[in-house]
């Protein structure tokens, strides 16, 4: 949906706004050019007035082993109706 980067001292940090799903019946997440070997920041979940209503942990995700994607592997929830906003860093 968007995407934007800015540059801190160590690698590039990029950011993705993806639609919101059922993390129960499909734990990937694309995320347009993250690959395995970058590392998660941060995930919020926004409202569909890009209002953040929550900080998810970084740790309930995983880069997925294809690129441009993520995997939830743990608190998976539905989030249908809501959008995700996550920050990466690029370590390529």
């Amino acid at each position: 949906m968007g995407q934007f980067t800015i540059w801190p001292q160590t690698g590039l940090v990029k950011c993705e706004i993806v639609a919101g799903q059922n993390e129960g019946a499909d734990t990937t997440i694309p995320v347009t050019g993250m690959l395995q070997t970058d590392a998660i920041i941060a995930v919020y979940m926004l409202s569909a007035a890009y209002v953040i209503g929550e900080c998810r942990q970084p740790e309930d995700f995983s880069p997925a082993l294809n690129a441009a994607n993520i995997t939830v592997v743990a608190h998976a929830r539905d989030t249908t109706g809501l959008f995700y906003l996550i920050f990466w860093q690029d370590l390529t």
